[in-house]
Order: structure tokens, then sequence, then C-alpha cells
């Protein structure tokens, strides 16, 4: 049985504590391997697709196995030394990112007690693999060799050729069709039990990492930051654009606290989607948004703010997540542009997010990165406030004071009392007599004063204007009209010729 808990902690009916064994699953290009890694994590993790080299870095997903707590890591394809993966071209580029991949492989295999080698039965042995299987000799590795895309028991005759390889009995599987699944975790439970593994503890759910989704546009330095972050080179950074195509769960610790970076797929504009990977890769972008804790938005100092900048900020404030805005490379733009002229070009760019502290930063050199992480940490803080009923009402009276909400068609608009009803991020109800009778103007006006006074400025909040309960009035509380829209409303609703006989001497004699 296989039970899937969030990495770097969490809950699950196990509640377990220590992460009993370390297994990688590596192998060429377009094997099936990211395909076996969500059939064994049991959620779709990696991006599945039928292009050779769509895994790239480094996934981890923490399981349960047979009452075995396991971190399991997917790579990207190990190419061959000649440079000839269908996924490269001739450019130095693309030599820079294969060396950049095959690091991120070694380092995943160095640090396993347990290897799968994932191979194709469909192609059978392949030159490459037989490179592969030497390397990993070389290792002194356990290995497990996982005979992939056995779709049906016909393909199974095919596996005993893969016994040249010299590593053991090869177990014929289907990651897609999930077949002998069962057989390869009893295989895998099997040679972690003659493993002597010391367990290393899991963050407890006290201790709950702050997840932080880093996005933002292609090439502005995402990968580099989360690689500053975690002090080792844990996320493949080139120059190249699009190099990162998952949402990679990284995770690292700052004074004591734990955090877990989630670097993004940088996004562009929806037509320029010219393949599938690139679908998925925004749409898990998108739900790494919605489940962290603060977006870390990224722009490079040395761009205008985009039409793809525009739509990130956007859609954070419709997520009404906590969000630093990140001038990046701001090192190289220093001695030409003020702090206070960039801030102004941005709140100006990005007015949805004018709630949001900017920090600038050079995520290459470290500088300002860790007091960015150190008000994430606070912005989660201000999230998670609490204000007392008594507390608010004053604060509402002084803005009341300040300035009291204008009357409409002869109407008064009533504010009576206030309520916070809910955190992260935190809920105001304020009832009133009729919230069709306050202006946006006004209601704009209340939500500037409330985040002033408020002690959570710097995140997103709601405000509900709600009818007090008994009040005689009818509730507009769901009605998404204005003021002004409820009058045209009511006006078309008269009967023909109550609009001329109500102006006396207009009438044509």
């Amino acid at each position: 049985m296989i039970e899937t808990i969030p990495f770097g902690g969490g809950t699950s009916t196990a509640s377990p504590a220590y992460i009993g064994a370390r297994v990688s699953i590596v192998g060429r290009p377009n094997v099936g391997k990211s395909t076996l890694f969500n059939a064994l994590a049991g959620r779709r993790l990696a991006i599945v697709d039928a292009v050779a080299g769509t895994t790239r870095d480094r996934l981890n997903s923490v399981i349960i196995l047979n009452e075995t707590v396991i971190k399991l890591t997917d790579t990207g394809g190990l190419f061959d030394v000649n440079f000839n993966s269908p996924m490269l071209h001739q450019g130095s580029d693309d030599k820079q990112l294969k060396n950049a991949v095959e690091k991120q492989i070694k380092t995943a295999v160095q640090e396993s007690d347990l290897i799968l080698f994932v191979v194709d039965i469909r192609s059978g042995l392949t030159p490459d693999d037989r490179k592969i299987a030497d390397f990993l000799r070389r290792q002194n590795k356990p290995v497990l060799l996982v005979v992939n895309k056995a779709d049906t028991v016909r393909f199974d005759a095919g596996a005993p050729e893969f016994f040249a390889l010299g590593l053991g009995e090869p177990l014929p599987v289907s990651a897609l069709q999930k077949r002998e699944l069962d057989s390869l975790t009893e295989q895998i439970s099997k040679s972690i039990s003659q493993l002597k593994i010391k367990p290393v503890l899991v963050e407890t759910v006290k201790n709950k990492p702050i997840k932080l989704a880093i996005v933002g546009k292609r090439n502005v330095g995402k990968s580099t930051l989360v690689n500053m972050m975690a002090k080792e080179e844990r996320v493949i950074v080139s120059e190249i654009p699009g190099t990162t195509r998952d949402a990679i769960d990284v995770e690292f610790k700052y004074k004591d606290k734990s955090f877990i970076a989630i670097d993004t797929a940088g996004l562009f504009k929806k037509t320029k989607l010219k393949e599938a990977v690139d679908f998925y890769s925004r749409f898990r972008t998108e739900s790494a948004v919605r489940r962290a804790e603060v977006v870390l938005f990224l722009i490079d100092a040395r761009d205008k703010i985009s039409t793809v900048d525009k739509k990130i900020g956007r859609f954070i404030s419709e997520q009404e997540k906590p969000c630093i805005i990140i001038v990046n490379k701001w090192d190289i733009v220093a001695e030409e542009m003020t702090v206070a002229g960039y801030r102004d070009y941005i709140n100006q760019m990005l007015p949805e997010l004018k709630f949001a502290p900017i920090s600038f930063i050079s995520a290459k050199t470290g500088f300002n990165v860790w007091k960015t992480i150190s008000l994430s940490e606070e912005l989660v803080r201000q999230s998670l406030t609490k204000i007392s009923t008594v507390d608010l009402n004053k604060i509402l009276q002084k803005i009341k004071t300040k300035l009291a909400p204008p009357g409409r068609t002869g109407r008064f608009p009533k504010v009576y009392y206030a309520t916070q009803s809910s955190v992260g991020p935190p809920r105001l109800i304020i009832f009133v007599n009729d919230p069709l009778l306050f202006t946006v103007t006004y209601q704009r006006f209340l939500m500037n004063q409330l985040r002033s006074e408020l002690p959570f400025a710097e995140v997103p909040f709601r405000i509900e204007l709600r009818k007090k309960p008994g009040d005689s009035v009818r509730d507009y509380s769901s009605f998404p009209e204005t003021c002004r829209g409820a009058r045209r409303e009511s006006r078309a609703r008269r009967p023909a010729g109550a609009l001329k006989s109500a102006r006396p001497g207009r009438d044509k004699h």
C-alpha cells in the first residue's frame, strides 16, 4: 500500500516522523520515468509528455510504502555522451543544458539508497541503456531494473533481453496502465529492508514549512533564486528561456524555520503555447500559486513590465495571496534607477498589487535575498492575524468620523458594526442598513483606511457589506449591481408613461 504525504512534512493516517529511504528513478529520455513517478506518488506531480527530455529538474515526493517512509525522486533523462539526445540541437547552449541535467542526475544518484533504472521494453535494449548501466554499476548502489511499457502479458517475453545489463532480474511493468506495480513495490520494500539506513527526521506539523511559489515570466532568475535559498544547485539554471518546466519543490531552512520554495515554469502569452508541455507548465504554475502561503513575483529590473507580468499580477490578486514583488538583477541597474522611482513605476503598472511590498535583490549575489525570506514570514503572520471585534469597531468609528458615507436618492447609508470572520486571507464583515447605498468610491475609501489602520496592511483582505440581521430593508448583498444600476432597473420596471407624467411642464401642447 502506498500513501502520499506532503514533501517536507504534513499529516497522514500513519503520522510518519522519519524518512526511511531515498529512492531515485533514472533512465534515458522518454522511457516513462515521470509516469512511474506519478504512479508511485499517487498524484500527477511530474509533467508527462511524449517529448523526450520533458523532465529537467529533480522532483521529490514523500510516500509511505508498507509503513516505510520514502523520499522518491524523479530525474531528467540521462543523455548519451555524443550529445545526440532528441531533445537537444547542436548549439553550445544545448550542451550547457545537457551538462546541467546530468549533474542533477548524478547528485540524485549519489544521495540515493536505492535506484530504479527504467528501460523501455518496446524499444528494446539500446546503447544508451548499456552506458547508463555501466555508470550505475560504478556507484555501488542497489539497483532495481524496471522494464516499463509492458502494457499486456505479451510484452513480458521481451524482458529477458535486459539480463545483458548485468543488474539482476528485469521487472516488467506498465506505469501508465499500473500493471504489476504491486510486484514492483514489493521488490522496493524488500530491497529497502535489506539496507541498514539511519532514518532522517521529517518536519512535524507544528513546524510546518512555509510554501513560497516563485513565479514570473521566462528567464527572470527564478531558478537562480531557488538555488541561492537551497545553497546548492538544486534547480537547473541556464540562459535558455524555459529551462524549468515542472513546478519544483525545494526545501530549505533559514533561522531554524522551514520553507518550501516552489520553482515554476516561466509564463508567457497563451498564443505562444506551442507544446502540450507548455500548457501543463502553465497549469502547474497556477496550481503552485493556489497552494502557496506567499507568492514571490519576480521581475527583471532590466525589462519593462510586460503584458505577461500584468496577467500574473491579476492572477495573484484574484487568488488573494500574500505577495512580494521581487525586482531581480537590481545590482545591474542600481546606478541608472532609483528605488523610489521604480517603486512608483510598479505601482502604476501593477495596481492590483499595490498592497504588496517590493524587494530589490540580486539572486546571483544573494543581495537582499534573506531579508526577503524574513519578509515572507512576516506576511504569513499578517495573513493569520485576528483582530478583536472591540478594536475593529474602534477603528471603524474613527474612519466614519473622518468621512461619513454620502446619501443617495434621499436615503442615507448607515454603518452599524464590524467583525472579522476568518483569516488567511483576513475577512471582515461590516453590517449596514443597505449595501447598495454605499458607492464604489466610498468602499474604496473604506478599504484604504482600514488597510492603513489594521495590522495586516501588506496582505490582501476581504470586506463584505452585509445587511444587519432583522433590518427590514431588502438584502442586496448578493447582487452584483451598483446603486446606479439598481436605479436603472427600477426605472425600467415603471409603467409606460410614468417618466413623462413625473415631469410636469415637459408634455407637448
